[in-house]
């Protein structure tokens, strides 16, 4: 049931990762607001950093993958920090996606270090977040659980879906120990902050974890109403599809009442 909402979201492929819990990675719809983007060598990275985004989204990660190669070279060469991080960053979550995890990991760990010595402060926090994400997937917990919540105070209090995300992904550890309780309180979290953003696809992802967690506690009408929510809003935002998908899951938990 999960792994069907992958596809949910073709404008955002970073709250896809809410539902699947797999490597589908945020890609920031537009380059990096910074000094790089002013000059010719910039500019001509962030077209290719852009082109790589379209082919992620549009399910080419070899496609996406070359322009974010490429764009990583012309950084290099001429000592573009800024957008050296952001690509480095996207080709850790080309990897991810593709459940290369070790090679996730190198490009991630990277594209930490290029952050943190422009001192960009989202793309630190993202990359730890993917990082954390990519150690989970991987089974090291304890390295998954020390690079969210170093994210998490590097992002702060600002909403932004990077900390969605580490909050969904500290949910996922906690889930998969067992523990649905604070599971539970990590979702809600994520949910707050995106309806701060009045990021509506982000809330029908994660009220979807938050209804099947309530449902693992045995809180059946929490879980209804939760799933009653994400379903109202896929269905607003034309996704009817996936809509009928989260009825099918309404409808299985009230035979089970």
């Amino acid at each position: 049931m999960t792994r069907t909402f992958r596809h949910i979201l073709p404008k955002l492929v970073a709250t896809a990762a809410l539902l699947g819990g797999v490597g589908i990675a945020l890609v920031l719809t537009r380059p990096p607001a910074d000094e790089d983007s002013h000059s010719a060598h910039g500019h001509h990275v962030a077209e290719l950093r852009a082109e790589g985004i379209r082919r992620q989204q549009q399910g080419d990660p070899a496609g996406a993958l070359a322009k974010y190669r490429e764009a990583v070279r012309v950084a290099e060469e001429h000592r573009l920090k800024p957008a050296l991080a952001a690509n480095r960053i996207a080709i850790g979550t080309v990897h991810l996606t593709e459940e290369r995890y070790d090679e996730a990991a190198k490009e991630l760990v990277l594209g930490l270090a290029a952050a943190r010595e422009v001192g960009n402060r989202i793309e630190t926090a993202t990359a730890l977040t993917y990082l954390g994400q990519t150690r989970r997937l991987q089974g090291r917990t304890e390295e998954a659980m020390a690079a969210l919540r170093d994210a998490l105070q590097v992002a702060g209090d600002v909403p932004a879906r990077t900390r969605a995300m580490a909050h969904f992904q500290v949910g996922e550890i906690h889930r998969a120990r067992g523990d649905m309780a604070a599971a539970l309180a990590e979702y809600q979290k994520a949910y707050t902050v995106l309806r701060e953003m009045q990021d509506r696809p982000g809330q029908a992802a994660i009220l979807f974890s938050i209804g099947r967690t309530q449902a693992a506690l045995q809180d059946t009408a929490a879980a209804g109403r939760a799933l009653a929510e994400a379903r109202d809003l896929l269905r607003q935002l034309g996704y009817t599809e996936r809509a009928a998908d989260v009825e099918g899951e309404i409808a299985a938990l009230n035979a089970r009442r």
